[in-house]
């Protein structure tokens, strides 16, 4: 029984980015739009193998990154260890041990979808219309927070206020953008893209 409940909790805490996500969630709906039966008979002892390695590594307090080991088209899944999840940005703030910094503008219909806090100090907002959804992530420190691996088709630098902002994009729409004030470190990612200056509207209006 130890063991089960071991088990359950590890699994309940392992989460994927956005992205992954999404590609989860398109790959089976293909399947069932095409009545497509998912080929996993053979890989059965492979998955079981696989889900023991996980539990006795996770057990043992080993970070775990799963990579598919193809290209930058398909990013590396990353498994995080905590994940609370708040009705409100409200609730997601007192979580935090620093002030969380939200943007005061978003392009027109977006709503509020998330608000997550994963290992105990990286905030996570996602706000959504129409199927797109636009993910900030804010963290103490100077990394890169936003977990996304995507090789985009282009990368430049920006000034906006006092940050240097890194956008990646495709077809002059911004899809990525990761940013530091020294302090913190902030990651924007549009599902279906911004303009540049829809980015630098968002980003101008944080904190305000």
């Amino acid at each position: 029984m130890e063991t089960r409940q071991a088990y359950r909790r590890i699994m309940d805490a392992v989460t994927v980015t956005p992205e992954v996500e999404r590609r989860v969630l398109a790959g089976l709906r293909t399947a069932l739009e095409t009545g497509q039966k998912p080929a996993y008979r053979r890989w059965q002892p492979r998955l079981a193998a696989a889900c023991a390695a996980l539990v006795i590594c996770a057990a043992a307090g080993f970070p775990l990154w799963l990579d598919s080991r193809t290209p930058a088209e398909t990013p590396p899944v990353q498994v995080t260890w905590s994940a609370q999840q708040f009705e409100s940005t409200g609730e997601l703030a007192e979580q935090l041990s620093y002030p969380l910094l939200l943007p005061a503008w978003l392009p027109e219909g977006y709503a509020l979808e998330s608000a997550r806090c994963l290992q105990g100090e990286l905030a996570e907002v996602c706000w959504q219309t129409d199927g797109q959804t636009i993910t900030y992530r804010m963290a103490p420190g100077d990394g890169d927070v936003s977990g996304d691996f995507t090789a985009y088709g282009w990368e430049e630098e920006l000034t906006v206020g006092t940050y240097a902002v890194t956008c990646k994009g495709e077809t002059g729409l911004v899809f990525l953008a990761v940013w530091s004030d020294g302090t913190y470190s902030f990651s924007l990612h549009a599902s279906a893209g911004l303009s540049v200056e829809e980015v630098t509207a968002l980003i101008e209006s944080i904190g305000t």
